[in-house]
């Protein structure tokens, strides 16, 4: 029991050493585009508000390397927007883990309303009890019969 409670004490002991390193509690607080959507051409300035380490970008289509003003808990990085290209993902790494992904020009989401079809969805019900009630006779005819 009392090496159980020694190897509780170093295991907290290593936690807390572990989370006082720097970038520990590293957080993105907030990730913005000026302008959110635009055509091919259009500038774009993407802003990110951090705590802890700095984080990178990674975007999709690739933009190549973006230069970025760095201040105190903050990282500006400005790009165009490629030809032909409609949607960007911008995807933040802190710590080298992926914290968060920002998309300028989201994709809409769209479709068609259509009116229910109610018989469409009665039917697997009534098959069920139709199902029920031929086992249900199946088993009084065996029942007569055995009598």
């Amino acid at each position: 029991m009392r090496s159980f409670r020694l190897l509780a004490l170093v295991v907290l002991a290593v936690v807390l050493v572990l989370s006082s390193t720097q970038g520990a509690f590293a957080t993105i607080i907030s990730a913005s585009l000026d302008p959110e959507c635009g055509p091919p051409g259009t500038p774009v300035e993407l802003t990110i508000r951090f705590t802890g380490s700095r984080p990178t970008i990674q975007t999709y289509p690739d933009l190549g390397p973006l230069g970025g003003d760095i201040g105190e808990g903050i990282v500006g990085y400005d790009f165009t927007v490629p030809d032909g290209v409609h949607q960007i993902t911008i995807t933040i790494i802190q710590d080298g883990a992926p914290s968060g992904t920002v998309t300028f020009c989201p994709s809409p989401v769209g479709g068609v309303v259509m009116p229910t079809n109610t018989f469409t969805i009665v039917v697997p019900w009534l098959a069920l009890i139709g199902l029920v009630g031929c086992i249900g006779t199946v088993a009084v005819i065996a029942r007569k019969r055995e009598k």
